[in-house]
């Protein structure tokens, strides 16, 4: 998901600056173009940090149920005990 994010930032970059190149040549067709991918990579990425915080949640939801059932709190070691 992190490298997902980064692809979709260094897109949103890449999109944008073709699109002031463009605007400097006067080339307004294409520039819109460039700035409306842009604005697609740009919403893409700040998805994707929703959906990251999202399965961050779920995970230590779950791993404070496999904790309560298993009557292990630590069972997921290297993991800081989301009962504390």
């Amino acid at each position: 998901m992190v490298r997902t994010a980064r692809s979709f930032a260094v897109m949103t970059e890449a999109w944008s600056r073709h699109g002031r190149q463009e605007k400097e040549k006067s080339a307004f067709a294409s520039g819109a173009y460039a700035f409306k991918q842009a604005e697609i990579y740009a919403r893409l990425a700040e998805d994707t940090k929703i959906f990251q915080e999202k399965a961050e949640k779920k995970r230590l939801i779950y791993q404070q149920w496999l904790g309560i059932i298993t009557g292990n709190p630590g069972v997921f070691q290297g993991y800081p005990d989301p009962t504390q």
